[in-house]
């Protein structure tokens, strides 16, 4: 079926992406224009300006349509939609999620509202170890499992492992082993009591860092912070004042960083 959007007459929101239009459509399609990783802001009435189009369909997923210079229309097809069913196994505790972004839009480096928001299901019920992430356009996608850990107010994710997937048909399997989750200790004596330890996953390919931030712990007054649910693997421990990165091995309960440089 085809979608026409035009950006006569839009209306002007703000949301993480910037300014966007958002152009409604009769048959319940939703186009968002939005900047191809040109800048925070631009100018509706910019010929020269590059866009892409990410069109949501209520029944039939998502498509995202590059346009030329210049390009104020376009028609979008959306084909049947697709879905994918994540079971995970040996999960027994925790707050857990999947994502689903598709390969294409990895590689092409633009913006997504898919990134934090979209293509996700969850998991906090142990007896329910199965969910379905829906409204997929045909394609392959990396779907990732994390882990979501509360600081005070703050929500944050950890990479637990990712599959690349095929998604050509309805409840497309995809299965994932939930691993043992550690905690690392970090230790800094060199440091002033408040400075900022981030921790990120090491040796990570673009693909899989794009979209996806360091966690952030301060240290408190005995120069320590605890970094919790960490699968097993290598990362990188970092703060402003340290020489260089310290590489740490999860499990490993605890590590001394450096002094100042």
């Amino acid at each position: 079926m085809g979608a026409p959007c035009s950006t006569e007459g839009p209306r002007c929101t703000r949301d993480g992406l910037g300014r966007r239009l958002i152009s409604p459509s009769e048959d319940g399609s939703l186009g968002v224009w939005f900047p191809d990783g040109r800048g925070e802001f631009f100018d509706p009435t910019d010929g020269n300006a590059r866009y892409t189009l990410l069109s949501t369909h209520r029944d039939h997923g998502q498509l995202r349509t590059p346009l030329q210079p210049g390009e104020v229309a376009v028609s979008v097809a959306f084909g049947a939609a697709c879905s994918i069913v994540v079971r995970l196994q040996d999960f027994e505790e925790g707050e857990l999620a999947a994502r689903a972004v598709s390969l294409e839009q990895i590689q092409s480096g633009e913006p997504s509202l898919e990134t934090r928001f979209g293509s996700l299901v969850t998991f906090g019920d142990p007896s329910r170890p199965a969910n379905s992430i829906e409204g997929l356009a045909p394609g392959r996608y990396r779907v990732t499992l994390f882990v979501w850990s509360r600081t005070g107010a703050m929500l944050e994710e950890s990479l637990v492992a990712w599959q690349l997937v095929d998604v050509l048909a309805v409840n497309t399997p995809v299965t994932f082993q939930v691993p043992t989750l550690h905690e690392l200790r970090v230790v800094a004596p060199g440091l002033p009591a408040g400075a900022t330890i981030s921790l990120s996953a090491a040796d990570l390919d673009e693909a899989l860092r794009w979209g996806r931030e360091p966690r952030i712990r301060e240290l408190d007054a005995e120069r320590r912070c605890t970094f919790d649910v960490l699968a097993a693997g290598t990362y990188v421990v970092e703060a402003e004042g340290l020489a260089e990165p310290t590489r740490v091995t999860v499990p490993g309960g605890e590590v001394t960083l450096p002094g100042r440089r």
